[in-house]
């Protein structure tokens, strides 16, 4: 038996397939996918090299970026069921992928902060939860673009005089090559993309300890997001939950140090936050495993031998 399990998220594709004794006979790495703002032909054309690197599987889960709907879960399975030679195929969101690998099927949360924000969280009954996720324009509170779009805001006001100069508008008018509010508004308007402007959310993060300005932006930006994991673990009921994180805003060893402050005041001291111990690709293997009525732990044991699933 061939088993494929596969996370596809906007930066990079990673698809492994196993026997059914859980070892690893096939890696591939690969570029992202976000089914929501892909077309047909290029969603074809990224999966298609992903299929003809694995060959044909019995049981294929794939973890897909934009797939948090249902519409958006409809249109890739029927795009990708017309490319994959799999004699089952279950299509699921990136993110759901990923909170397998993290909790393992263990009630639990997980915190996802990159560009946006998301929660997940899975109750004793194995029910999934969600909370945010609902784009730059309705949401991602505390993600990426969250702060970077605070940070710009800020600038404008100290270069139109409504607030006092400081390092992080240095360092924001030296990243975007701007030297006045003219310069700054014709940036914005008419070259920043999304990505451009969540790129900024590093230079915050970093000056958080000696700027008073990046300081408010991040606790603000972690309170949002102990907000976040608090919604998720209630929807699930769990009274002491174990968060567990993953993003690249929590690759920042000071984000994530503010974000547990804030984590145990809105939990009330009654959280565990952990770092998942597998990459989210895993996840998907453990979702098919369960599909097959395979016991876990015979996986997890399995999985453990393998460097690449594990996170850095």
């Amino acid at each position: 038996m061939r088993i494929l399990g596969v996370d596809s998220g906007g930066s990079k594709t990673e698809a492994v397939v196993i026997d059914e004794k859980g070892r690893v006979l096939r890696y591939f790495l690969g570029r992202g996918c976000n089914i929501a703002v892909e077309n047909e032909e290029n969603i074809r054309k990224i999966f298609s090299r992903v299929f003809e690197q694995v060959g044909s599987v019995d049981l294929a889960v794939l973890g897909v970026a934009g797939a948090g709907r249902k519409k958006h879960v409809k249109k890739a399975t029927e795009i990708l069921s017309r490319i994959i030679s799999a004699k089952k195929l279950i299509v699921l969101s990136d993110a759901e992928v990923a909170l397998i690998a993290s909790t393992h099927y263990s009630p639990g949360v997980l915190i996802i902060a990159g560009t946006g924000s998301i929660a997940f969280s899975l109750n004793e009954n194995r029910r999934v939860h969600r909370c945010g996720g609902l784009g730059y324009l309705l949401g991602d509170e505390g993600g990426g673009y969250w702060i970077g779009l605070r940070a710009l805001r800020l600038l404008a006001r100290i270069l139109d005089g409504r607030e006092e100069k400081s390092r992080l508008a240095e360092r924001l008018m030296e990243a975007l090559g701007v030297s006045d509010i003219d310069e700054l508004v014709e940036k914005t308007y008419s070259e920043l993309s999304v990505s451009e402007i969540a790129s900024l959310a590093k230079i915050v993060v970093e000056l958080s300890e000696v700027d008073s300005y990046a300081r408010r932006i991040v606790e603000d930006a972690c309170t949002e997001l102990a907000r976040l994991a608090k919604c998720a673990a209630d929807k699930a009921r769990l009274n002491y939950p174990i968060v567990y994180y993953q993003g690249g805003l929590f690759s920042s060893k000071i984000f994530r140090k503010v974000f547990y402050e804030k984590l145990l005041e809105i939990f009330k001291n009654r959280v565990i936050l952990k770092k998942p111990l597998f990459k989210p690709v895993a996840g998907s293997l453990l979702i098919a495993w369960r599909y097959l009525g395979r016991d876990l732990e015979t996986l997890l044991e399995k999985l453990r031998q393998y460097n690449f699933l594990i996170f850095e």
